[in-house]
Formats: structure tokens, sequence, C-alpha cells
């Protein structure tokens, strides 16, 4: 089971980026993890958003809003500039979740309250009916198939 459910702020704002008719959606994730007697440890950690998920995350996050992603792990293999074959790690994200209050500037005119959308991603979705057949992942390697670097 290749499953990771990180949480942090937008170190980045989001690109995006469209391969055929899906939208690739990028940032980086700053997660904090406490480390007793202090000196956290911060990670940077690339994020990737496919498809629908990705243009809700570009209408609702910014840069230091706090979000919580739920996807995979992945390893991107391309070739450089160079011909050379590179790797990078990517969690390629399938859910979202909105928290807590942010910093962006909005946030800053209300008091630093972070309020999501009323109509937000999560807010209008329904719990599916039980014998509902869950959603097929996009092909989420297809962007890469011209040997095409990453969007960082």
């Amino acid at each position: 089971m290749n499953q990771c459910t990180i949480s942090g702020v937008l170190a980045t704002d989001v690109s995006t980026t469209t391969v055929g008719t899906t939208t690739i959606a990028f940032f980086r994730l700053k997660n904090e993890t406490y480390v007793p007697g202090g000196n956290n440890r911060v990670s940077y950690i690339p994020v990737k958003f496919f498809g629908k998920r990705a243009e809700a995350i570009v209408k609702y996050f910014k840069k230091d809003q706090p979000i919580l992603v739920n996807g995979t792990w992945a390893v991107e293999v391309f070739k450089d500039q160079q011909g050379q074959t590179q790797t990078n790690h990517v969690l390629h994200g399938r859910d979202f979740e909105f928290m807590g209050k942010g910093r962006t500037n909005q946030d800053q005119n209300t008091n630093g309250n972070y309020q999501p959308p009323t109509q937000g991603y999560n807010q209008t979705q329904q719990a599916p009916p039980q014998n509902a057949v869950p959603q097929q992942p996009v092909n989420q390697l297809d962007y890469n198939q011209n040997n095409q670097s990453p969007l960082w």
C-alpha cells in the first residue's frame, strides 16, 4: 500500500500546466516535524495534483495557506536537457482538506482567521451511495510521455 497524508503550508504559489486536456497543479508543501528539545525539522515536499482537483487547488490555495494532502508517493523518471536520466520524488495528491488559519494577505484583512470558501471543493461534495464504484484516477504519467522534465 502506498498512501501518504501530510499537512503543512504551501511554500510556493501553485503553478499549472496542461497536457492534452489534463491540468497539472504543482506546489511545494512546507511540513514542520516536532523534534523534542527544539530545532524542529522542516521538509519541503513537492506535490502534484491532476485534473479537477488540480483546478480546485489553483482556485482555492495560495502561498502560506495551510492544507492537508492525501496521496501516493511517486518516483518520476525523466531525461534532462543533456540526455541524462534523472529521478524526482513527488507526492501525487489524490484528496485535500482546508485547515486552520493561513497567513495570506486575504487572511490578514480578516484578522488572520482563514475562512475556506463557502462553496469550496469539499463543501459541495456529498457522500457517495454505498454501492458506488470508486472514481478511476487520471493517468498521471501521460504528461511525461515525451521525456519532459517535471515542473520544478
